[in-house]
């Protein structure tokens, strides 16, 4: 299996190289044809001029290993919350928050580092506040929340499966929780900026948020956390 998950991620790593060195050419050449300055404010969704280190393991993101250390993460957030209505929903909303961030990597691939954790927060966020149908936060502005993000990168941070392909993430999920607050609140802050400056990307997680709306009801009632 190890084996296996290795040759996929060194093709999909050869593919996404190749998908990064396209992407490069087209807005070399659109950016020839503008007369407008090059814009000197960051962004974390912008092809790097070379491959960003773990590179291998964000192209290789939906190996079960991986997949499954994420999706635990979020609902480690869940069950933090002491939230009734997100606890009994938390299957869904922790399903729908990792599509809404693996669907955001194919949209903008999101250099591997502390962005990954304030951008797999931020979909959170996205997600139940439509499952609880409150104010938009796409609308209305995110208010930073640190505590929260730490909160799911020590998750992050828990032991790994033996073997798996989740280990480099593990690591450095260890790493980033030892961040200072304002480096983390500075992650979340690039990542938010980055998706209110795309028009696509907005759009994408808008579509994405809106099956999540008012999803709590379908839980009503429920007597246990869903499985």
């Amino acid at each position: 299996m190890e084996r296996t998950l290795s040759c996929i991620g060194k093709e999909w790593a050869k593919r996404d190289r190749k998908r990064r060195r396209e992407s490069r050419i087209a807005v070399r050449d659109a950016q020839a044809g503008s007369s407008a300055s090059a814009s000197s404010e960051e962004t974390v969704c912008e092809p790097e001029a070379s491959e960003p280190a773990g590179s291998e393991l964000q192209s290789v993101q939906l190996a079960t290993a991986l997949q499954q250390r994420l999706h635990d993460s979020i609902r480690g957030l869940i069950r933090d919350s002491n939230n009734r209505k997100i606890i009994a929903g938390q299957a869904f909303i922790a399903r729908s928050c990792y599509s809404m961030f693996v669907t955001t990597q194919a949209v903008c691939g999101v250099t591997y580092g502390i962005e990954w954790p304030a951008l797999v927060y931020i979909c959170y966020r996205i997600t139940v506040t439509s499952f609880l149908e409150e104010p938009d936060i796409l609308e209305n502005g995110l208010e930073p929340d640190t505590r929260g993000m730490l909160f799911l990168i020590r998750q992050m941070g828990m032991s790994p499966t033996p073997g798996g392909s989740d280990e480099t993430l593990m690591r450095d999920a260890r790493r980033w929780a030892r961040c200072q607050e304002a480096e983390l609140a500075q992650a979340m802050s690039l990542m938010w900026t980055s998706i209110q400056a795309s028009a696509r990307l907005k759009l994408t997680l808008q579509s994405l948020a809106w099956p999540c709306e008012r999803a709590h009801v379908l839980f009503e009632g429920a007597t246990g956390a869903a499985r």
